[in-house]
């Protein structure tokens, strides 16, 4: 058994308390995909099949909604390697000038299908810039 340090717990079942940060980016006008494999705390993939795992992306930390994109069991990529897409259309984001380049936060969070509980396991920037010649 690995033990995560400093909790002393099995880490099969610890998770981190600090997410993974990356920083999404895309262009106001075109659609735009984002894959994400979710691991556990060793960086290996997490089983998603009875799972459903949550796009939420707003303003600033705890702020307004802008969008979310849910997909449960049956939705994902790869499930049992941990692999979902989601898809974002021009028509998801609203509400914004052309020209203009908005930094919003958004994360990635997976509800577990046996417990119920919810982790947080991406999160970072999400950069919506304007159209190229806009």
């Amino acid at each position: 058994m690995t033990t995560c340090y400093p909790c002393g717990l099995d880490l099969d079942k610890c998770a981190s308390i600090v997410p993974s940060q990356e920083c999404l980016r895309m262009v106001v006008d075109a659609d735009s995909t984002f894959t994400f494999i979710l691991t556990n705390a060793r960086g290996e993939a997490v089983d998603i099949t009875g799972d459903s795992v949550k796009l939420t992306v707003r303003d600033v930390k705890g702020g307004t909604l802008k969008l979310q994109k849910t997909n449960g069991p049956g939705a994902h990529d790869d499930p049992q390697n941990g692999k979902t897409s989601f898809t974002i259309t021009r028509t998801d984001i609203t509400a914004t000038p052309a020209d203009e380049t908005f930094f919003w936060v958004y994360e990635i969070r997976r509800i577990d299908a046996g417990t119920s509980q919810e982790h947080v396991h991406l999160e970072g920037a999400f950069v919506v810039e304007p159209a190229v010649g806009g």
